[in-house]
């Protein structure tokens, strides 16, 4: 080969390196022996554009040294170790060098690996430096660090027993908890099986689904495991295949499920026991009126044979319909917050009508909310017949008092017209007979004279007294005038002999009034006025006698000492029971009031519509 084709050769060879080498990623520089950079690839040059080191031709035909201490952001540390090792590489006393070093002129730190290799060729004696940017290499290193550290962490730190076994279910890898639960140290473990963990006959009767698991499938299956002292624990094991072929399994200690299980089942015992020892049904019912529970004593109420009539069924199908609305109208209301009572008439499953009262409230959940209706019945079917009873006899009471009144008006109607029209008329004749014999006494018989004088005054006295009585016993006013007539009669009357001053309002027009009613507003207010008289020390009293949206209202007061409650209370008060009866008689209502010191007051409202 003559000396043109082998510098041809020479320099194909030149242009193919140069090529591979501009084709890398790294930074390269190559150096002869006496350490001066001879070449450089196109990475090298676009870094040293990119961090401003402004060296002709790149660095080429300086020393590496000299060109690599003015690049930014290496410690010098690093620089030095680079430069020796360069050296000893160039010296034949070091195969190759490698670094890992940082550079801090960025806003983010960068990593780069730097490789000096000796290069021995037919041209050139030196050395090829390299460096290459492992940032994101270095970063992910970091980051994979810091997840295997809070894997780590959370793997220790689990509540839960956590197993790693091969697919021969030896153990692999175990934490902090599964050495706890089952009492062995991580160590002793680490030696053992899974099978190991289980009494030697446990697996034959429920054997490991090892082929479903590898199928893919998730299992949770509560297990007891043998523990290294020899008790028992019952777990629930979660467990599954991970993509490596190994197996997972999660075990959780049931110990304090299974207390709590066992505490709640003895309380719901007790609860249940409390309600079915209740003579009240006590029931829970939803939105819809769905039963959901109920106690004993409520199947016996409705006679249910069994709690599957009632428990999922429509209970307020039971109630009677004239109930029915009210009934889901109070359950409405629960849902809303609101509790309510009611009295309704049910039909038992044997036919049998019962007269309930409950009591609805809200069932709230742990977190307040109102999941259901607390609703609580008694049977007072009794009761209500007591009440009914009360009601019949308090209406033959009423009739028969009005039955005694009209008596007692009619028997007072006629002493009074026999006071006024016998005895009346007689002792107008005795006054008369005895006027007839004065005058034919002669006038020395002064002593009959004076006797008969003492006598015609005896009988005027006797005729005013039987007037008096006639006209209380029934005044003649009302049966000839109307009761305002009266009032203002009886009122006068009232004054006259008691010198109490009386202010009188009286507003009833020309209203035509029963006789009942007359009687029954004239007797009233002569029973007040006498209590006035007999026990209030008053020095006025204040009368008004009104017809007011069908109610003829009779308002008594005075400035007296006051009724007090033992007064109005008492069974002795037979005046005031006397009123209140024959107002009631008449479908009114009667009230007295007192405030000691200050007076008191009767109320009488009688309906004028009804009555007529």
């Amino acid at each position: 080969m003559n000396t043109s084709e082998s510098q041809k050769n020479n320099s194909f060879t030149r242009e193919h390196v140069d090529e591979v080498l501009n084709s890398l990623s790294s930074h390269i520089a190559i150096i002869n022996e006496c350490g001066v950079i001879v070449s450089v690839n196109n990475t090298w040059k676009n870094y040293t554009k990119i961090n401003g080191i402004n060296e002709p031709n790149f660095g080429i035909g300086i020393l590496y040294t000299e060109y690599s201490s003015k690049a930014k952001g290496i410690s010098i540390e690093y620089k030095d170790r680079l430069s020796n090792a360069i050296k000893e590489v160039l010296e034949g006393k070091m195969n190759h060098f490698r670094m890992v070093y940082p550079i801090h002129a960025y806003a983010e730190e960068q990593w780069y690996k730097v490789v000096v290799t000796p290069l021995k060729s037919a041209t050139i004696n030196g050395a090829v430096i390299s460096h290459r940017d492992i940032s994101d290499i270095v970063r992910m290193s970091e980051k994979l660090q810091r997840s295997e550290e809070s894997y780590q962490y959370l793997f220790e730190q689990a509540s839960d027993g956590i197993f790693i076994s091969d697919q021969n279910l030896k153990f692999l890898e175990v934490n902090n908890t599964a050495s706890v639960q089952l009492g062995y140290s991580k160590e002793e473990l680490l030696s053992m099986s899974i099978p190991q963990l289980f009494q030697s006959d446990y697996l034959y009767n429920d054997p490991l689904k090892i082929s479903e698991l590898q199928m893919g499938q998730h299992i949770i299956k509560e297990r007891t495991f043998k523990r290294k002292d020899g008790t028992f624990l019952d777990v629930e094991i979660n467990s599954k295949q991970l993509p490596n072929g190994n197996f997972l399994s999660i075990s959780r200690d049931l110990s304090e499920r299974r207390q709590s299980e066992m505490l709640l089942a003895n309380k719901e015992n007790y609860i249940r026991t409390v309600l079915d020892s209740d003579p009240e049904c006590i029931k829970l019912l939803t939105y819809q009126g769905i039963c959901l529970e109920m106690n004993l004593a409520g199947l016996k109420i409705v006679e249910a044979v069994t709690a599957d009539q009632v428990i999922g069924k429509q209970i307020m199908n039971l109630i009677d319909e004239p109930f029915k609305e009210n009934a889901f109208n109070v359950l409405k209301k629960v849902f809303a917050g609101i509790s309510g009572q009611i009295e309704y008439r049910l039909t038992t499953f044997n036919g049998v009508k019962k007269w309930m009262e409950a009591n609805a409230v809200p069932f709230k959940n742990a977190t307040g909310e109102i999941e259901s209706c607390l609703w609580i019945s008694r049977d007072i079917t009794d009761r209500v017949k007591d009440r009914e009873a009360l009601q019949k006899s308090h209406t033959r009471l009423k009739k028969n008092f009005t039955k005694i009144q009209n008596i007692i008006e009619k028997e007072r109607k006629e002493i009074s017209r026999e006071l006024h029209d016998e005895l009346g008329q007689k002792l107008t004749a005795l006054n008369f007979d005895l006027a007839w014999l004065q005058k034919r006494l002669s006038p020395k018989e002064k002593e009959e004279k004076a006797l008969m004088v003492e006598m015609t005054s005896l009988v005027d006295s006797l005729m005013f007294t039987v007037q008096n009585i006639s006209k209380s016993l029934r005044p003649p006013l009302l049966e000839y005038f109307n009761l305002a007539d009266a009032v203002d009669w009886l009122v006068s009357d009232f004054q006259k002999r008691t010198k109490i001053k009386c202010e009188v309002s009286i507003d009833v027009g020309k209203s035509d009034f029963t006789e009942d009613l007359k009687v029954t507003i004239f007797r009233i207010l002569q029973e007040s006025l006498t209590n006035i008289i007999r026990h209030a020390n008053a020095e006025l009293v204040k009368i008004k006698l009104a017809l007011i949206d069908g109610q003829i209202k009779l308002l008594i007061s005075d400035d007296g000492k006051g009724i007090t409650d033992d007064n109005i209370n008492d069974l002795n008060s037979f005046g005031i029971h006397g009123m209140q009866e024959r107002v009631e008689s008449l479908n009114g209502s009667f009230k007295i009031t007192g405030v000691p010191g200050r007076g008191t007051k009767i109320l009488t409202e009688i309906p004028v519509l009804n009555e007529k």
